[in-house]
């Protein structure tokens, strides 16, 4: 059973945090469900914040491409992360925009 209620589990992370250590693991693990669930901001709000930050700090593309997934399975809009995107190019510049291209043409498909 799966029990991160609401998002999907972090099978990679807790694949290379389980070669360190069962300890870290189990670490990840525990920090995972207590993050990725509703609670004081609901689940597509902290995906939106994680897209944001994924634009922010450059993340690989596939990755940026998962968490707008699972934004948008969480209940975000298509026009909750356009406006994501604008919020973070406004703190981020221009080429925030420019990192998040592929993002919205996904959106327009």
């Amino acid at each position: 059973m799966n029990q991160f209620k609401g998002c999907k589990e972090p099978i990679e992370a807790l694949e290379v945090a389980n070669k360190i250590s069962p300890q870290l693991k189990d670490a990840v693990s525990s920090l995972y469900s207590t993050i990725w669930r509703d609670g004081a901001l609901p689940l597509k709000f902290k995906h939106l914040i994680a897209l944001a930050l994924s634009i922010c700090y450059g993340v690989e593309e596939n990755q940026a491409h998962k968490i707008m997934t699972r934004a948008l399975e969480a209940g975000a809009t298509k026009e909750e992360i356009v406006e994501t995107i604008l919020v973070t190019m406004w703190f981020s510049g221009i080429p925030a925009l420019v990192a998040s291209r592929s993002l919205l043409e996904r959106l327009k498909s």
